[in-house]
């Protein structure tokens, strides 16, 4: 370890070690962490913020997590994890806990990240929760403050515009009711919060999008972030008959919202979400009493928005 921790420090490597996501089943803080994610993902603001689907599906996720019991984060995926395999794991959190120390003591940088994209982790709360673990692993709570603030923004070059609070940075600041070099939970006791100079109401928004949206995250790869257009793959059915009372009709693809409105030839239909996937609309009588070549788009509201592009939908004559 003292060799491996001696290589990447002479190499200036930025270690991020995400024990949030690798080790939380293993922590001590296990019991601490999961009543933290019930309590949040139960919040009735949050619920009301988001598109009706959407709370569900998180405390479905979080009622599936909690009925691992300690197999909580990373361990969640695997179908069955043995007892005499549990003290293994543990070990290895305290050997990852020892490559930490060691790695800042040698004068190695570490960053806070918690790879919160793969799928039982919750954005936000994982990073505070990772700071409290990179405290327990021996850092000082100075050195976790630093490895969320300003050594990840002098990782990706931006150290004279964020990280630090200075004139000429970005004025975005989170305010503490407690101090946290007294104690790290204290980052949890959020008080007021500042972006670009400017308080902002915490809790909940519903209108939230990316500032920077991923350019990876595009239609060609078919995938999709949360500012790009929707895109349609299929209708389902593709036809129908002039003259037909109307027709329901289902629209699969990507990058739908609880918000999305579908077009037909440029009105706006009944449009009921099922998915980010899926959108079912009814077609009514009115539009479908001439035999010719429709147009399905799917439009999303701002902020973020777009609109996909056109699908045909054939009304054959009778």
């Amino acid at each position: 370890m003292d060799e491996f921790v001696s290589l990447m420090v002479s190499h200036h490597v930025y270690l991020t070690p995400e024990l949030v996501y690798e080790q939380a089943a293993v922590t001590d803080r296990v019991a601490e962490f999961r009543d933290q994610a019930g309590q949040l993902l139960a919040n009735s603001d949050l619920q009301q913020s988001l598109p009706p689907d959407v709370p569900l599906g998180m405390l479905s996720m979080f009622e599936r997590v909690r009925s691992y019991g300690w197999r909580f984060g990373f361990f969640s995926y695997k179908d069955s994890i043995q007892p005499a395999d549990l003290e293994e794991f543990r070990a290895g959190y305290r050997n990852a806990q020892t490559l930490v120390r060691k790695f800042v003591q040698a004068g190695g940088k570490l960053e806070v990240g918690t790879d919160a994209s793969g799928g039982l982790e919750i954005p936000g709360l994982n990073v505070l929760q990772e700071m409290e673990l990179l405290v327990d692993a021996g850092l000082t709570p100075m050195q976790a403050l630093q490895s969320a603030t300003s050594i990840p923004a002098e990782a990706i070059g931006v150290s004279d515009q964020v990280g630090t609070v200075q004139p000429g940075r970005f004025a975005d600041i989170v305010v503490l009711d407690a101090n946290p070099l007294e104690k790290i939970d204290n980052i949890q006791k959020i008080s007021m919060v500042f972006q670009s100079g400017e308080r902002i109401e915490p809790g909940y928004h519903w209108n939230y999008a990316l500032p920077i949206p991923d350019p990876n995250l595009t239609m060609d790869t078919k995938m999709v972030g949360f500012n790009d257009s929707p895109k349609i793959f299929e209708l389902m059915p593709k036809m129908v008959t002039e003259g037909d009372e109307s027709a329901t009709v289902k629209v699969s693809g990507i990058g739908f919202m609880a918000r999305s409105q579908v077009l037909f030839n440029g009105v706006q239909v009944p449009t009921r979400f099922e998915s980010d996937r899926s959108l079912s609309v009814e077609i009514p009588a009115s539009l479908l009493v001439k035999a010719g070549t429709g147009w399905v788009q799917v439009v999303n509201p701002p902020p973020g928005g777009g609109r996909s592009g056109p699908e045909g939908f054939i009304v054959k004559f009778r």
